[in-house]
């Protein structure tokens, strides 16, 4: 059965995420970009995570053609979107005639921590994980008290290549903290070793710029993130937008084009939503009278 091909704001979002990175490989920058694609509810946010992460994992260098992606983690905060997000994955890259191995599902620690364990060469090795943001809380937790942190670290490490975070939903799910875990998790940079989860507060991104800035000396990240939501949060577009310096992607409702956004068209928008929203409450309150 032939597969059904991307819409065009899906196959854009893809081609606009991997050549950034393209890019930002051949230039040899030292931080990496993340990025925020706003899609519209029913827009199909599950297959564009599945497709972009099999196109991360398709991308090479272009000297020596080795992969720059390692894995590729379609992340949620609901154990319930693991399945759902599973099963989308699992069915395009059927599909595309990709090897069933290249899927899998996390559903505990102990899975998640038994896949990142694998060697870089074994044919068994799922290039694709989808799991909850909790589990890499977890891990973190588990690793630092059973004194393993390291040895993960230095098994992804040695294949000195990146790793993509996709974040579903990413308006609720993610904050600075849960950045610093997943990030001091996956590289060997160090992140907070703080306890809390933090709420993506003003105070908490100070605390984060602190953190990165101290830790610029020790080398940088080789995780990217996505995220993905059809209601960005002021949480969700401090973590990724534009002020940080990351690269916000918005796609507008109703058509099909991907364009650039900039924090003031975003404050623009939430302007109106604020004014057509008292304008409903006003013709309530006539309608009432």
């Amino acid at each position: 059965m032939p597969h059904e091909p991307l819409r065009p704001h899906q196959a854009q979002a893809i081609h606009r995420v991997c050549s950034a990175i393209i890019t930002e490989h051949s230039n040899k920058r030292d931080t990496n970009s993340n990025f925020l694609l706003q899609h519209a509810a029913g827009s199909g946010k599950s297959k564009t995570a599945a497709a972009l992460a099999k196109e991360l994992l398709l991308l090479r260098d272009s000297c020596t053609d080795r992969r720059l992606f390692l894995f590729a983690f379609i992340v949620v905060d609901r154990v319930q979107l693991t399945q759902q997000l599973y099963e989308t994955a699992s069915q395009y890259l059927a599909e595309l005639g990709a090897p069933s191995s290249w899927v899998a599902l996390s559903s505990c620690v102990d899975q998640l921590q038994a896949y990142m364990g694998m060697q870089a060469d074994n044919v068994r090795r799922p290039r694709i994980i989808v799991t909850t943001v909790q589990s890499f809380w977890c891990m973190w937790m588990r690793a630092r008290r059973a004194s393993i942190l390291g040895d993960l670290q230095a098994k992804l490490n040695a294949s000195h290549q990146r790793i993509a975070i996709i974040c579903d939903e990413v308006h609720r799910s993610h904050s600075w903290k849960s950045v610093d875990i997943i990030n001091h998790l996956l590289s060997s940079n160090r992140g907070t070793d703080k306890g809390g989860r933090g709420d993506g507060s003003e105070g908490e991104r100070q605390r984060h710029k602190s953190n990165s800035s101290s830790r610029k000396d020790k080398g940088s990240s080789r995780v990217h993130y996505i995220g993905l939501t059809a209601t960005p949060s002021e949480n969700a577009l401090r973590l990724f937008g534009v002020k940080e310096a990351f690269r916000t992607l918005a796609q507008a409702q109703g058509t099909s084009a991907l364009e650039p956004q900039t924090q003031q068209q975003q404050q623009q928008q939430q302007q109106l939503q604020r004014q057509q929203q008292q304008q409903q409450q006003q013709q309530q309150q006539q309608a009432g009278q």
